[in-house]
């Protein structure tokens, strides 16, 4: 009987999952010393390619990476496009942020400099930010504040997001003062935009954020859209050009000057 009742099982399990439309399967890596299941899942894929079905399936590393499996798999693996899904820019958190709080009492509490500051001083992943908005969730209903800024914030989320803390230069502000010193939006300084006022304001404030704040290049880099080796170009370009461009001198002066008030 049990073994009839296993038969059955099994043959549900093929019906199902080899007559779908789309099968995702997510951290594929986590069937390496699953042998039978590997097996199975060889057959499937088979099957569903044969008949032109979509597969989706993710892991923590590349194909060529997954040494776990046979050959017959990681080739199979090889035979789609392969996507690097990377950790979400700040301006992605935020926007994650505020969807995460639709519908929620404290939403119309919340100032936007809110969303900056979780978003700047947060580890790249959904989760820490799912949690971030529940912890100022429980601290807004303990405390019924009028209104949910930073310094609400900071105490909320400061067991949570840690001690690496949003300096008074952060990257927003920095970008923010920058743009309204050189007369150009915040969005041309992030787009690909080279026009020479918004090349330099775009360079200033990569220089500001690496001088004034204890931010990676990396992290700078996706707060002005940039990459790694532009931003030390960046930088470079403007320490290099301070030596002897007196009004550069006195522009980042009154910038640091602006970015203390």
């Amino acid at each position: 009987a049990n073994n009839t009742d296993n038969t059955s099982l099994i043959d549900h399990f093929k019906e199902k999952y080899r007559n779908v439309d789309v099968l995702i399967i997510d951290d594929i890596q986590m069937l390496k010393d699953a042998n039978k299941t590997k097996d199975e899942f060889f057959k499937t894929f088979d099957i569903l390619q044969n008949d032109h079905k979509q597969i989706i399936i993710s892991s923590d590393t590349s194909p060529n990476d997954l040494k776990m499996f046979e050959a017959r798999l990681q080739t199979r693996f090889n035979w789609g496009l392969t996507l690097d899904i990377k950790p979400p820019e700040v301006d992605l958190k935020v926007k994650i942020l505020k969807n995460k709080i639709i519908g929620m009492e404290m939403a119309s509490l919340i100032e936007d400099e809110v969303f900056d500051y979780i978003a700047n001083n947060s580890p790249a992943d959904v989760r820490t930010l799912e949690g971030a908005i529940n912890r100022l969730f429980v601290y807004t209903s303990l405390y019924l504040p009028d209104k949910i800024d930073v310094e609400f914030a900071k105490q909320a989320l400061s067991d949570f997001l840690g001690s690496n803390q949003y300096l008074t230069n952060n990257l927003a502000k920095i970008r923010k003062v920058v743009a309204e010193y050189y007369d150009v939006t915040e969005e041309s300084i992030k787009s690909k935009k080279r026009q020479a006022n918004i090349n330099k304001a775009r360079q200033v404030g990569m220089y500001l954020a690496s001088v004034t704040t204890e931010e990676t290049i990396e992290r700078i880099g996706l707060e002005f859209g940039r990459d790694h080796a532009t931003v030390l170009h960046g930088v470079a370009k403007i320490e290099s050009e301070l030596k002897t461009d007196k009004e550069l001198e006195n522009e980042i002066k009154e910038l640091r000057d602006k970015l203390t008030e």
